[in-house]
């Protein structure tokens, strides 16, 4: 759905608005600062022109604000607690119930504190990047495996491959975070997901 399409002129011009101070901030900023240096450091200006220069230095300062928190608070926010959640594995290691190589990197989701290294869940982790081709849950993964809300791995197929029994095509599959069992992969013939066949299959060998 098209944005400008759907919008109000006066949406697209607040749109239009703060893209000014996401791109040109390190311009809006210094006009800002000079514009409030001549409103109330220049004597010889009357009122209504020092009024007229303090509304252009808020109109300057708020889509240079934006753009300042969009493009060198928010990254730097990001990095740092990225630090903060996450460490590259020195050694193999088990992790949330997966044998973790050496050099892969854990990071804690949002919601787990960032001091936890222990005793850890799929639900305490965001995501884990392996450090080349990985043997995990029967399956040659690379990439990185992204933690559903704890439901599920998330994870990338090296190449087409037997994986528990099934024949999967190289790409996006899942595993159940709770016992490695395979979710969903594709048909490498037809492309087509085979969750319903997995998901039967087991509910097949139920007592």
């Amino acid at each position: 759905m098209n944005f400008f399409s759907d919008a109000s002129a006066l949406d697209v011009c607040l749109w239009l608005y703060l893209m000014a101070g996401y791109f040109l901030w390190w311009l809006l900023l210094p006009l800002g600062l000079l514009a409030t240096w001549a409103a109330f450091r220049k004597k010889s200006l009357s009122t209504r022109m020092r009024i007229g220069l303090s509304i252009l230095a808020i109109a300057l300062f708020i889509p240079a604000g934006y753009g300042v928190h969009e493009v060198l608070i928010e990254p730097a926010f990001d990095a740092w607690q990225y630090r903060r959640r996450s460490w590259q594995l020195e050694a193999p290691t088990q992790v949330a119930g997966l044998s973790l190589p050496a050099g892969s990197t854990v990071q804690l989701s949002s919601y787990t504190k960032p001091n936890k290294r222990s005793q850890l869940t799929a639900e305490d982790i965001e995501v884990i990047r392996l450090p080349g081709e990985t043997q995990l849950m029967g399956a040659m993964l690379t990439g990185r495996l992204r933690s559903d809300l704890g439901y599920s791995w998330e994870v990338e197929l090296v190449k087409d491959q037997m994986v528990q029994g099934w024949l999967c095509a190289k790409g996006e599959a899942a595993f159940r975070a709770k016992d490695g069992s395979l979710y969903r992969c594709n048909d490498p013939q037809t492309g087509e997901s085979l969750t319903d066949q997995i998901e039967l299959s087991k509910k097949e060998r139920l007592p």
